[in-house]
């Protein structure tokens, strides 16, 4: 048996509705919101039919995700063999790892926080682990904290050898997450989401990553991370344009919903062709191997006017093309790294 629960977001006993720590037998399913009060089903726990944990833990991990962190460092080891520079097996480890479970915390906390503001409560985006029962508000945050301190851990060696600087980067990638994904500062709720992922996924992540494991940052390195932070960011950016209505719903302002459905398609179009471009005369303006991003160029070409055209087929918000374009994006983002690693072996048996 269920029953439904209208409470005041004033009420003192709101937040623990929506946290989930109201009670251990029972969960709280949002069912309707309006500005001032939210409506829960509540539902007696083992009346929930959940999947095996690792199911969920999967569907919260979002792994498709992780080509955000995992391909640039998959990419600064290829750039860091073929130049020749001596690596530790043991701190890529520790440092694949942290940054690893970095992002993993990342995604937690923002689950978390997007079920506080309210984006997750009616529409189906997210994972909707909370939304389903499967899991509450609070296990999801203890999940985050949890990953959070075991991303620390992997990084203690590195940060014992390199404490100040990375330090530092530490710092400013853990603000740059809190700003990404908390309720009470929330970059992407304002708007400014891309620029937080560019940060994280690009500069800091290239600079982090080559000075922890290499103890040194070229061009070349802050430029690969300057590609992907561009990407992981025109992926944000396509999720958001695909949710461009539901944002709008909830009176959410990210940046496809400032600017306008028809502005949004034409950027999300031909932004991969102009990244291929940018790359292409960047790059032959660095000292090592120009003939790489030619070669990177070549191969990717095919794969931006797929997306283009992809892109394309959007009609309207409410079009079914738009559905997974984000999807889209993600396959960019992988396989340009992926290009970009073809690209290094390709010049290494040319030259």
């Amino acid at each position: 048996m269920s029953q439904l629960l209208t409470i005041e977001k004033s009420n003192p006993d709101f937040l623990n509705y929506l946290r989930g720590s109201f009670s251990k037998s029972q969960r709280a399913i949002p069912v309707s919101i309006q500005k001032d009060q939210l409506t829960f089903r509540l539902v007696e726990k083992n009346q929930i039919e959940r999947p095996h944990i690792l199911e969920v833990l999967s569907q919260l991990l979002r792994l498709e995700y992780l080509t955000f962190s995992l391909m640039p460092m998959l990419v600064l080891l290829g750039w860091a063999y073929f130049s020749g520079w001596q690596t530790s097996t043991f701190l890529i480890s520790s440092v694949f790892l942290a940054v690893l479970l970095f992002q993993v915390s990342a995604h937690f906390f923002s689950e978390y926080f997007d079920h506080m503001k309210g984006v997750d409560h009616i529409h189906w985006r997210g994972s909707q682990v909370i939304q389903k029962g499967w899991l509450t508000a609070y296990q999801v945050q203890n999940l985050a904290c949890l990953t959070l301190f075991f991303s620390v851990i992997c990084a203690l060696p590195v940060l014992l050898q390199n404490f100040y600087l990375l330090l530092i980067l530490a710092v400013l990638s853990f603000l740059a997450m809190i700003e990404f994904s908390s309720n009470r500062f929330g970059f992407k709720y304002l708007g400014f989401g891309e620029f937080s992922i560019f940060l994280l996924t690009g500069p800091l992540l290239s600079a982090g990553f080559t000075w922890a494991v290499w103890q040194q940052v070229s061009v070349e390195t802050l430029f690969i991370g300057f590609i992907f932070g561009l990407t992981s960011s025109y992926v944000y950016f396509l999720k958001n344009f695909e949710e461009i209505s539901i944002k709008e719903d909830s009176h959410l302002l990210t940046l496809a919903n400032r600017v306008g459905f028809d502005r949004s398609q034409s950027f999300a179009m031909w932004f991969p062709p102009l990244l291929l471009v940018v790359c292409l005369f960047f790059g032959e303006l660095l000292t090592f191997v120009p003939k790489v991003w030619r070669i990177y160029f070549l191969l990717s070409a095919p794969l931006c006017l797929w997306v283009l055209f992809e892109v394309k087929k959007v009609e309207s918000c409410l079009s079914s093309n738009l559905l997974r374009v984000k999807n889209k994006g993600l396959v960019f983002h992988f396989l340009s790294g992926l290009m970009i690693l073809l690209s290094l072996v390709a010049t290494k048996y040319l030259n």
